[in-house]
């Protein structure tokens, strides 16, 4: 329990700090109590003995005790003298005659032992009137006894009940306390945790220390040896040094020699050369007009280069146009058929090298859709074209001004199927084949040239034409076969 509250006393009106109020009011001297001699009379404690020395009931109690003093004396002398004179009455009882001597005698002891009883009767009502004063008083001494008790109790049950409410509050601070020690604890034991992974990381660090001190007193050891050698290295150097020094030395001397001997050819020479410098003027003026000739020539080359370049182009064309030729007036190279064109490409890394470089262009034979039909040709870029130069074999099909136009529908549209034939199983080949389409909208243009509103490309990789069973002995053939027109498949493509 805590130190007790201050608190002022009823009584004395002092206040009170290092006791409690019961214990106090036990021993302070201004509470009253009543007057031991009964006299009706509160005086405080501390006054109690000089209220004894002047009460008023201490006289009237020892005259009350000498009295009965002298009643128990008389009660004693009335007895013995009863006794004696009864002793001489019966001694002299038998010389009295007369009765009636005997009957007053009687008569004097009733009235006598009357008179003792009625003395008894006052004193015992005396007695009795003390003992209900004596009790009136103790009730009273009771019933203030009592008050001053309840007062205590009712003030002990404050104190009682400020000290639940004082404790309530100190069980809940306990009770935050433990909380807190709680929770201080969790993370006490979350840091020992940690702290035992740092114990157990600085051991396995104090290993890999002792490891790196024995490495490192190695390499020391090492580095000592090698700084050993290099010492003596180094004086060797420092002797080679010296003897260098001094082959220098003497070279230096000789090359400081020469110097000056050039330093005076170099006069000379700074003199000649201001000689020529006006001779040199004039050729500096020649050699800029000879650079002049010069770029505008390199310009001129240029451009003939280039044109060279075309004209390469175009010859490898017309080489390749005439073999064309050759082939329409051979009739071993092209099977041809109304409506169909079976095409035999020879030398086929040659023309596919010769379009790597000029961009050369082959045609087919001519041959017709039926008889009497459209005239057509089937022209391929080996190499391909725009976007497509390097990657893939790029065809179509051209129709051309022919002899039956008059007769034919216009505008028209060829279709038909490109395919390459297999040179490996004849017996069951696995050819390519693609849709081709051609579309022309009148028979009387002159330019033999598709269009690229009237020409569609088909294409087929390299990938797939040189890694398949499509060229043997450097040789390619390819068909070609017309149907009638019907709608445009999918695999049609226009630049």
């Amino acid at each position: 329990m805590d130190k007790p509250r201050p608190f002022m006393c009823y009584f004395c009106n002092k206040t009170i700090e290092n006791d409690t109020e019961f214990g106090h009011i036990s021993t302070c001297g201004s509470v009253l109590e009543p007057c031991a001699n009964k006299c009706g009379s509160y005086v405080p404690r501390n006054m109690r003995g000089k209220h004894l020395r002047e009460c008023k009931n201490k006289m009237s109690k020892s005259t009350s005790r000498l009295n009965r003093l002298s009643i128990g004396n008389d009660n004693y002398d009335t007895n013995a003298n009863d006794s004696r004179s009864a002793y001489n009455n019966t001694a002299t009882m038998p010389r009295i005659a007369n009765g009636a001597n005997i009957d007053l005698i009687e008569l004097k002891y009733k009235i006598h032992g009357l008179e003792q009883f009625c003395n008894q009767l006052s004193q015992t009502i005396l007695m009795t009137k003390s003992q209900h004063q004596d009790a009136n008083q103790k009730s009273e001494n009771s019933k203030m006894h009592l008050k001053m008790a309840f007062d205590k109790l009712q003030y002990q049950v404050k104190i009682v009940l400020e000290w639940k409410r004082g404790l309530e509050l100190q069980m809940e601070k306990l009770n935050r306390d433990v909380d807190l020690f709680s929770k201080f604890q969790r993370e006490t034991l979350s840091k020992l945790e940690n702290f035992r992974s740092l114990h157990d990381s600085s051991q396995k660090i104090d290993t890999n220390i002792k490891l790196m001190q024995v490495n490192f007193h190695k390499e020391h050891l090492n580095n000592q040896e090698l700084i050993n050698r290099l010492q003596q290295d180094l004086n060797e150097f420092k002797d080679y040094f010296a003897q260098e020094n001094a082959v220098i030395g003497a070279l230096w001397n000789d090359s400081r020699i020469e110097a000056d001997k050039l330093k005076t050819e170099l006069n000379a020479a700074s003199k000649t050369l201001e000689e020529n410098k006006s001779k040199n003027t004039s050729i500096v003026f020649d050699l800029r007009a000879v650079s002049q000739i010069s770029s505008e020539t390199a310009d001129k080359l240029d451009i003939q280069d280039r044109s060279l370049g075309v004209i390469q182009k175009e010859v490898a064309q017309l080489k390749l146009n005439l073999d064309a030729l050759d082939t329409e007036s051979n009739v071993h190279g092209t099977v041809n058929f109304p409506g169909q064109l079976l095409w035999k490409i020879s030398k086929f890394s040659e023309k596919m090298e010769n379009a790597k470089e000029n961009d050369t262009m082959l045609r087919s034979p001519i041959f017709y859709t039926q008889h009497y039909g459209y005239k057509v040709r089937l022209q391929v870029f080996l190499n391909g074209i725009k976007k497509w130069k390097g990657r893939h074999l790029i065809a179509c099909l051209h129709v051309l001004k022919g002899d039956y136009d008059l007769l034919l529908k216009w505008p028209c549209c060829i279709e038909g199927t490109l395919i390459l034939r297999d040179l490996y199983n004849p017996v069951n080949p696995t050819n390519f084949s693609k849709y081709i389409c051609a579309k022309r909208y009148a028979g009387d243009e002159d330019n033999e040239e598709p269009q690229e509103s009237s020409t569609q490309y088909i294409f087929v990789p390299h990938t797939t034409l040189l890694k398949q069973n499509f060229i043997q002995e450097d040789t390619l053939f390819i068909e070609i076969k017309t149907f009638p027109s019907s709608s445009k498949k999918s695999d049609e493509t226009e630049l």
